[in-house]
C-alpha cells in the first residue's frame, strides 16, 4: 500500500500559494497547488502571518487549518514535507525551525539564504536532524531538461566550448535559477567576474542587474547577461560543443538542438544546420509537479533530491561573488569551497 504524505506550506505569498488565482498560469502554480495536485500529498497545515493573506489561503483551500505562527503549525499538523515560501529573510529562521521539528523533506525556496553562513547553518542543520532539504530551482525538476541534461553529458554536442545566458527580474530572483542550470548542465564555478547594468532595473527592490563571466571548472566560460523585466521576461541558454548547439528558451519550455555539418556554400567549412534543427518543447506541465514528484519519490526511497541544499548554497556562492565583483568593477572573484 502506497504511502500518503502530509504537507505543509510556511508563507502563502505568491509562490507559496496565491498565484494558484492567476488564470494564465500552469497548473499547479505553487506549493500549495503543487500538494493539492499530488495523488500522494496532502495539505494538512498552511502558515502565514499576514491576515489577509490568510483569508485568501483559505478561500483557495477551504478545510485546510491556517496557523499564524509556523512553530504552532509543525506542532500541531506534524508534517512530513514543509514548504518554506516565505520571503528570502524567513528561509534560514524558518528551514531551522523545521530542522528542529525534523521534519523529513524540507523544500525552500530560491535563494537558500541572504548570506553564505546562514546557508551553511541550514545546510548543517538539515544534515543534523535527518532532513532531506531541496531548494526549488525548478528547472532541475524537468523531466525535459533532466533528459536533455544527460544528452549533452553523452556528447551530444560534444565537449562545450563557450555558453551564454540571459536573465531578467535581478541576479538574486531569476538570476539564481540561470547560475543553477548552469551548474546542472556544466558543473562547478571555479570563478565570477561581474558589472553592473545600469541600463536594466530589477523589478524586486533590493536586487540587482549584473552582466557577468562565469569559468567553470571544466574550462568553459560562460557570459550571462541581464534585460529589463519590465520590457520582458527572459530566461535563456546557449551552449555551444565542438559538434553543435544547444538552445534552452522560452523561459525553459523548449529546446532545440542543432548539429553542426558540413557547410553547403563554403568548401572546407562546418555550420550549424537548421535543417537538421530538433525541437522539443514542454508547454504543458508545470515545472512544480516534478518537484513534488521527486521528493515523494525520495521519502519512498526511489531517488535522490535533484536540488539540494548544497546545490543551492553553491549557487549563493557565486552569486555573493559576482555581486562582489560587479562592486569592485569587474575584478576576478575565485569562489571559496
Amino acid at each position: 500500500m502506497k504511502k500518503f504524505y502530509k504537507a505543509a506550506v510556511i508563507g502563502c505569498g505568491r509562490i507559496g500559494m496565491l498565484m494558484e488565482k492567476d488564470p494564465k498560469r500552469l497548473k499547479p502554480a505553487t506549493h500549495a497547488g503543487a500538494y493539492l495536485h499530488n495523488s500522494r500529498t496532502v495539505l494538512a497545515g498552511l502558515a502565514e502571518t499576514d491576515v489577509e493573506k490568510r483569508e485568501e489561503a483559505r478561500a483557495i483551500a477551504p478545510g485546510v487549518p491556517v496557523f499564524a505562527d509556523a512553530e504552532e503549525m509543525l506542532a500541531a499538523v506534524k508534517p512530513d514535507i514543509v514548504s518554506v515560501s516565505a520571503f528570502h529573510e524567513q528561509h534560514h529562521p524558518m528551514v531551522l525551525l523545521c530542522a528542529r521539528y525534523k521534519v523529513p523533506a524540507i523544500v525552500c525556496e530560491k535563494p537558500i539564504a541572504e548570506t553564505i553562513e546562514r546557508g551553511e547553518e541550514m545546510v548543517a542543520a538539515c544534515d543534523r536532524s535527518g532532513s532531506l532539504l531541496f531548494v526549488n530551482h525548478i528547472r532541475r525538476f524537468d523531466p525535459l531538461l533532466g533528459a536533455w541534461r544527460k544528452r549533452v553529458a553523452d556528447g551530444a554536442i560534444g565537449e562545450i566550448q563557450q555558453a551564454t545566458g540571459y536573465y531578467s527580474i535581478g541576479l538574486y530572483h531569476m538570476g539564481t535559477h540561470l547560475v543553477d542550470f548552469l551548474r546542472f548542465y556544466l558543473g562547478d564555478v571555479e570563478w565570477v567576474a561581474g558589472w553592473n547594468n545600469m541600463r536594466a532595473h530589477a523589478a524586486v527592490p533590493g536586487d540587482w542587474c549584473v552582466d557577468g563571466i562565469l569559468g567553470f571548472k571544466s574550462g568553459a566560460h560562460v557570459a550571462i547577461q541581464s534585460v529589463n523585466v519590465k520590457d520582458f521576461s527572459i530566461f535563456e541558454v546557449r551552449i555551444l560543443g565542438r559538434k553543435g548547439e544547444l538552445f534552452v528558451r522560452d523561459l525553459g519550455r523548449t529546446v532545440e538542438l542543432t548539429p553542426a555539418a558540413e557547410s553547403k556554400q563554403y568548401a572546407g567549412f562546418f555550420e550549424l544546420d537548421p535543417e537538421l534543427r530538433e525541437r522539443h518543447f514542454n508547454q504543458e506541465q508545470s515545472f512544480f509537479i516534478g518537484l513534488v514528484e521527486n521528493v515523494v519519490d525520495c521519502l519512498d526511497g526511489k531517488s535522490e533530491p535533484a536540488s539540494t541544499g548544497r546545490d543551492g548554497l553553491e549557487v549563493l556562492k557565486a552569486l555573493a561573488a559576482i555581486r562582489e565583483s560587479a562592486d569592485n568593477d569587474g575584478k576576478k572573484v575565485v569562489l571559496r569551497r
